[in-house]
């Protein structure tokens, strides 16, 4: 299940935005609320309603500070006028966009009360996440959204428990846990290497397990490959995929962790702090456990789950699939990895998916694809794809061929 599909950070500069009714005090004599979410493909949504008007799908974000609609449309549409003009960047930090502050929306998560939160719209809908998703989605909810509170991610349950901090004391002593530092909203954790401690954002946001940021390749891993990281607002970004030997987080020790590696000098890292950690862990890594962060105290708890390997999993193809067609249920190759078991195949971008291993595409989901290529070992994978009107059979083994 882990793939190398998206980072996505936003970060921008306006005046601070500030909550006129946050979700804690909207929380009222509760003290908690448990929330249906969706995980595909990395990436965690739920179902966001606006202004008790438009019900909308975001993506739960901790490596966003706000919250964030893709298409400003939707607010023209109900009357809204922004307060303040600001600017975005997006995870490459080589483009700026204009975006607007729209100031005390209302937002309802399912089975919680109103509360009111600023919003950040871009001025036109230059970027969409749905065909990296495999669904439509809206926006994100910041991390901002969770100021003061426990935030509780059962990923196998499919749920987000928000509660107060006393609240989740009765059950800590279930997790391992370690502290962690939340600067300007968001939650900063050690990651503990064999070139000592990494301090890396814990990022709901990206559907990958894990990036660092390099300045020589030579002290990268022996074993690499080049090719696309992510893609932001500002495009593509490309870098080094390689895997270190060990970590581990909250005494949790994991081996050959997946590691995806941007170049400092692609990136503006003065702009806006970037040089204070050393990356981010993604769903891919985080999806292993049961995770409860504690905005309030500053406490990172992890409980694993069954899906926790000794070796994380990731997906063996090297291939980069995105969804496409009015319901998302069409496929083609994004990328292909260099000297992976897909490139090694003749596998190439543009291909369009019509079968694996004998089953339709239209039987397939984005998420499930991932899955397969994710799975096992030396497991034989057959494509029939499409490439110039041309129908191609291509088979491959998979292969942790990044060890």
């Amino acid at each position: 299940m882990r793939s190398l599909i998206i980072v996505f950070i936003i970060s921008f500069f306006p005046a601070e935005a500030t909550s006129q009714l946050d979700l804690l005090e909207a929380l009222g004599n509760q003290d908690k609320i448990t929330i249906p979410i969706e995980y595909n493909n990395g990436f965690i949504t739920t179902e966001v309603q606006l202004n008790e008007t438009l019900n909308l799908t975001f993506i739960v974000d901790t490596g966003a500070e706000v919250t964030f609609l893709f298409n400003p449309l939707l607010l023209e549409l109900m009357g809204l006028k922004p307060d303040q003009k600001a600017k975005v960047m997006g995870a490459d930090l080589l483009q700026e966009v204009d975006a607007w502050i729209y100031r005390n929306i209302s937002i309802k998560l399912p089975r919680s009360s109103i509360f009111k939160t600023d919003l950040l719209a871009l001025e036109e809908q230059v970027f969409s996440l749905d065909k990296y998703v495999g669904k439509q989605v809206d926006g994100i909810l910041g991390a901002s959204t969770f100021r003061g509170k426990v935030v509780k991610i059962n990923y196998l349950n499919q749920t987000m428990t928000i509660m107060k901090s006393s609240r989740f004391k009765q059950e800590a002593y279930k997790y391992k846990s370690t502290p962690i530092k939340i600067q300007a909203s968001k939650p900063y954790v050690n990651l503990e290497t064999d070139d000592g401690p990494k301090k890396m954002l814990l990022d709901t946001g990206a559907a990958i397990t894990s990036l660092m940021y390099y300045e020589e390749k030579s002290k990268l891993p022996e074993t690499i490959t080049h090719g696309q990281l992510g893609v932001g607002i500002g495009g593509k970004i490309e870098g080094f995929i390689g895997s270190l030997n060990a970590v581990s987080i909250c005494d949790h020790k994991v081996e050959s962790l997946l590691v995806n590696y941007q170049n400092k000098d692609s990136i503006l890292l003065e702009t806006i702090n970037y040089s204070q950690r050393d990356g981010l862990i993604g769903n891919r890594f985080l999806s292993q456990f049961t995770m409860a962060i504690d905005f309030q105290k500053g406490m990172l708890y992890l409980k694993k789950n069954r899906t926790f390997r000794s070796k994380v999993r990731y997906n063996m193809s090297g291939l980069i699939i995105n969804a496409f067609g009015p319901k998302l249920n069409q496929f083609y190759v994004e990328s292909v990895l260099e000297n992976s078991p897909a490139h090694k195949a003749g596998i190439q971008k543009g291909d369009i998916i019509r079968s694996i291993n004998g089953v339709h595409y239209r039987l397939r989901s984005l998420n499930g694809l991932y899955k397969m290529l994710s799975r096992k070992q030396h497991n034989i994978i057959h494509l029939q794809i499409e490439r110039d009107q041309q129908r191609i059979s291509k088979r491959f083994v998979l292969k942790r061929y990044l060890e």
